[in-house]
């Protein structure tokens, strides 16, 4: 060991005098013009200084600073190439002469000015610097001051290329031989030693160097035989986070810095290929970078800039909707369509947080055949089977799918790690070629000149494996010739960490949540009236930018937020607009009342409003509005004229219940002198005041409600005559508190200790107390705070329905801790089930294997359900994504409290929504899948004028089959006018069904693609489409009307 060690810091101190004597002649650059800025985004900088100088040496310390200086290049670097040597700790971009040039990072300082210097040659030195925002980020997760700049260096240096490339050598000879103990590479390196002498001087140790060069070639042949009989297709990358520990406008000139670099590389060495995703990044590179631009459309159409990813950003999977994940290939595909005259079939996503099982079905429909990731890699409690697999969704869709082979999408082309991922590789019988993706990201810069070097040289090296630079495609295209061989992974591939991104940052995701409604909404409803759509184009870029994944996660630092909440203004503007001009022209313009009543025609025939429902199924439910109603008013049907029950509510609002509802229309209402009707006795809501408790009882439930802890002591379900609660578990809607432990990953967490330990109940209520009480409604008002934040929860329950809201506003104030609510039920289910777009799945609710136990936190949308073959429970709720059900157990995540790394996330004030959905049968009997669809699309109301209308009620397309879905109505992309719908099956069901059009003429009909290329032609009769789906099926139909 004494003796490995001496040889190894023997040759370490070799190699270090090599590279000291690398320089031929230097210029040393010592005085820099330099001032200090603020950068607020692309072309838009404030400068905070005037001019001044600043020396090698000195300390430098600003969000953003410009150092500028002008070279006369000296005669001694005549004749040769020069290079411009910098280093002043910070990210850079370096104009020469006015263009940019190279990004400088920690992985390069050198910059090629000239391939053959010219004695008085002018050279204009502008470096744009910014601060490493990851060394701030960590400082500040590590309570630390983030410091200065140290202003290492600036010199015009003449780069000796010879020792260069014999340092390169040496350097993969000494990493060979510590990684294979070759005696072949250490007698090289013992030659090298003898004949090249670091410490002679300058002329004696060229001569010796050169020398030893000649004889290492001889020694070292071009090629050695592959024993390995084995090919590493090398794809260049630079995995570029849109926000992150930066602001996403840094981000832009991270775009700036590394394209440059990657240019420059790809005008030195013919064999590099590199290969870049996300629309967005190439938008930026096109409006603020155009001469870059330029370059890479040149090497896009030569092939060596690889277009991947086909989509404006790489979202987060598990927290948006099948439709956004659509738009995102739409609107990438387009611009790499419309930009470079092609697509990409490869989805990219190598960071994001999990990926849910309708994956690959959507992937397929939106053209692309294979996918692309690294971070099931990082699983924590099980090691994924394979690298290479089909994957496939729950209709049978299939994708050609790559776990990265070498757990990086950033690798450093080193031999140990690709030693190692051979090693570790688990598609062996079925291919020995592999691909590794390698390139610094993030700021990083990409790859180096130094990998490709490296690379050169490893194919070199006996017993290695060729490293061949190539695209993604090219190794793809391999593994589809054989592809049947693959073996197959069925079903969601499920992220065993980082579940804390389903909760972090509350507001971006009940914002994304409810801005993916709304823009479905304004769809339908501009389709209906026949409108182009692209009013909603900016809405969507904004949205779509949004669900970046570490934006929507939450795991973004803190100005983050703040510019998100800037853009959802702005994208719901946008989309209520457009909602409110559609729905205004479908049933009329919005009237004012209060000037309405005032005319005799109007009194007459009184005040009138619409009810709009945009889901693809008839819906009777209670719907909260604006309307005001005097005790004297009775609200009348206009399609039965029979009378509605109604309340009106403490905060002047009115609830009414809305009955049949038609399938993507509206039904009128009339307002009229009259008495109030009130549900029948066996259905009012009443509330019993004791003691200790309320008891709060319609004609379905009776819930009791603890004075002392606010939680639910009791839900007794009249119909079945059965507890819903277990009897020895814990009360209904426990809030519970959990402490977590405080580390990097603080954002993107939730521990399995965590919640093993258990956490605090709630359980002692400040007040509990009826704040309303009607037999339509009953609502208590529990009051509760714990450490330093209040939550608020109003408990309400409403005649004819079969389930309990619970109505939340919370001033979160705390630190390192989790927030869920539990309802330990009294039901028996080896599987829960969750809504998921386009679809749900199934989960185990026990632990029998590392699989199940691993996951004890996992993602949903709409709702939840645990049940027995005739009896359910459902959570439902209106922005929560986090849940965990074990045993009978059912929780929901509400707020989380992490300290990094936005350190002000989530505190603050937070409303939210969950409901107590209790049904026949199992979820498909019980309808829960409507059920969730109507929590978060609720009725549209709209004021009309009475005098106005002649149609009681309109329904505009309808679909008869129980469990198929209308996920989409919109306008054609193209602005042609073509109406395109969206359905799915849910149930898991063979479908013949129609489409109907009401009212509607129909000239042509095709299927099309989910980026509505038109597939094949299909039959169809004067107002409807006759259609088939297979289980979970997602079909998409162009439709022309007349």
């Amino acid at each position: 060991m004494a003796v490995a060690n001496h040889f190894r810091r023997t040759l370490d101190s070799f190699l270090g005098k090599i590279k000291q004597r690398l320089y031929q002649a230097t210029t040393p650059i010592a005085t820099w013009n330099y001032r200090e800025a603020i950068y607020e985004g692309p072309g838009q900088t404030r400068y905070t200084s005037d001019w001044s100088t600043i020396d090698v040496g000195q300390a430098w310390y600003a969000s953003t600073a410009y150092f500028q200086t002008q070279v006369t290049l000296d005669a001694k670097h005549a004749g040769h190439p020069v290079f411009l040597r910098f280093n002043n700790e910070g990210e850079c971009l370096f104009y020469l002469n006015g263009a940019p040039q190279q990004g400088f990072d920690p992985n390069r300082s050198l910059c090629r000015l000239s391939e053959s210097g010219v004695a008085g040659e002018v050279y204009d030195l502008t470096i744009e610097a910014s601060i490493r925002w990851q060394n701030l980020a960590h400082a500040v997760q590590g309570g630390l001051d983030y410091g200065t700049h140290l202003f290492r260096t600036a010199e015009i240096v003449t780069l000796d290329e010879m020792l260069y490339h014999l340092l390169l050598d040496l350097e993969v000879l000494y990493e060979y031989y510590l990684l294979t103990e070759s005696a072949w590479a250490l007698e090289l390196l013992n030659e090298a030693r003898r004949h090249t002498k670091p410490d002679d001087e300058d002329g004696y140790f060229q001569e010796g160097a050169r020398r030893f060069g000649s004889w290492l070639s001889e020694r070292w042949p071009a090629a050695t035989n592959n024993a390995a009989n084995r090919e590493i297709t090398a794809v260049g990358h630079s995995h570029l986070d849109l926000a992150y520990l930066w602001p996403a406008k840094e981000s832009v000139r991270k775009c700036g810095r590394t394209f440059s670099n990657m240019l420059q590389l790809l005008d030195r060495y013919p064999e590099f290929h590199f290969s870049q995703s996300q629309a967005t990044q190439y938008q930026w590179a096109k409006e603020h970078y155009p001469a870059l631009y330029e370059k890479i459309k040149y090497y896009v159409a030569e092939g060596r800039w690889e277009l991947i990813g086909g989509m404006l950003v790489e979202p987060d999977c598990n927290l948006i909707s099948g439709e956004s994940l659509i738009r995102q290939t739409a609107f990438g595909q387009k611009f790499y369509q419309e930009e470079f005259g092609q697509t990409t079939e490869i989805c990219w996503l190598p960071d994001t947080f999990g990926y849910p099982a309708y994956l690959p079905q959507v992937l397929s429909k939106c053209g692309f055949r294979y996918f692309y990731t690294c971070k099931i890699n990082n699983n924590i409690v099980n090691v994924f089977p394979h690298h290479l697999f089909q994957w496939e969704a729950p209709d049978g869709s299939k994708l050609i799918a790559i776990l990265d082979m070498f757990n990086s999408y950033s690798a450093e082309m080193k031999l140990p790690a690709i030693d190692s991922g051979i090693k570790n590789f688990r598609n062996t019988k079925h291919t020995k070629d592999m691909m590794t993706v390698y390139g610094y990201g993030d700021g990083g810069g990409g790859v180096t000149a130094e990998m490709i070097e490296r690379s050169r040289r490893f194919t070199k090296l006996p017993g290695m494996p060729k490293i061949k630079p190539g695209t993604a495609a090219s190794y793809f295209a391999k593994l589809n010739m054989n592809r049947e061989q693959l073996p197959t992974w069925r079903g969601e591939l499920y992220f065993e960490w980082h579940q804390g991104t389903y909760t972090s940052q509350a507001a971006a995701k009940r914002n994304n949540r409810k801005a993916e409604l709304l823009y479905r909404n304004a769809e339908l409803l501009l389709a209906l009236q026949r409108a182009p759509g692209g009013q909603l184009k900016e809405g969507w870029e904004r949205l779509l930018f949004q669900q970046f994944h570490d934006i929507l996660p939450g795991t973004s630092q803190a100005d983050t937020y703040v510019t998100a909440e800037q853009e959802y203004a702005r994208i719901f503007e946008i989309g209520e607009t457009a909602q409110a001009e559609a729905l205004s022209a479908l049933v009329g313009p919005a009237a004012d009342h209060a000037d309405d009543v005032v005319l005799a025609a109007e009194q007459e025939k009184g005040r009138s409003f619409v009810l709009f429902n945009s889901l693809a199924f008839a819906r009777t439910e209670w719907v909260e509005c604006d309307l005001q109603v005097r005790v004297d008013e009775i609200i009348v049907d206009a399609a039965s004229s029979e009378q509605v029950v109604y309340s009106r509510l403490p905060n002047g609002r009115t609830l009414l219940y809305a009955e049949r509802i038609p399938s993507v229309g509206y039904k009128r209402y009339l307002v009229l002198p009259g008495t109030p009707a009130s549900p029948a006795s066996s259905d009012a809501v009443s509330v019993r005041e004791d003691d200790d408790s309320f008891t709060l009882e319609n004609g379905e439930l009776r819930i009791v409600v603890s004075k002392q802890s606010g939680f639910l002591d009791k839900v007794w379900d009249k119909r079945f005559e059965r507890s819903v609660l277990k009897a020895s578990g814990k009360p209904g809607n426990a809030l519970e508190i959990f402490e977590e432990l405080y580390d990097f990953y603080d954002a993107w967490n939730i521990d399995e200790e965590t919640l093993a330990a258990g956490g605090k109940l709630i359980d002692q209520a400040e007040s509990v107390e009826l704040v309303s009480s009607s037999s339509t409604i009953a609502v208590l008002r529990v009051k509760k705070t714990i450490n330093r934040s209040c939550i608020v929860q109003d408990i309400v329950l409403k005649a004819y329905e079969r389930k309990v809201d619970f109505r939340t506003e919370a001033d979160w104030n705390e630190t390192g801790r989790l927030l869920k609510a539990g309802f330990d039920l009294d039901i028996h289910a080896d599987r829960a089930t969750y809504d998921m777009s386009f679809g749900h799945i199934e989960r185990p609710t026990h632990n029998n294997t590392s699989w199940d136990r691993a996951q004890w936190e996992v993602s949903a949308h709409h709702w939840v359900d645990l049940s027995e073959r005739n009896y359910g429970a459902s959570l439902l709720n209106d922005g929560k994504f986090g849940y965990d059900i074990k045993g009978g157990l059912m929780r929901i995540t509400l707020l989380k409290a992490p300290k990094y790394p936005d350190t002000t996330c989530d505190i603050g004030h937070h409303s939210f929504s969950y409901s107590l959905y209790l049904h026949d049968g199992e979820w498909r009997a019980g309808h829960v899948d409507e059920e969730g669809w109507k929590y978060n699309a609720p009725l549209l109301y709209q004021p009309v004028a009475a005098t106005a209308w002649t149609h009681a009620e309109e329904s505009w397309l309808t679909i008869g089959a129980c469990g198929v879905f209308l996920s989409a109505a919109k306008p054609a992309d193209d602005g042609s006018g073509d109406l395109i719908v969206r359905v799915y099956e849910n149930h898991g069901a063979r479908i013949r069904d129609v489409l109907r059009l009401n009212n509607t003429l129909i000239d042509s009909a095709a299927e099309c693609d989910m980026l509505e290329h038109t597939l094949r032609p299909i039959e169809h009769a004067d107002s409807s489409i006759p259609f088939e789906l297979t289980p979970f099926e997602i079909k998409t139909f162009r439709i022309k009307r007349k």
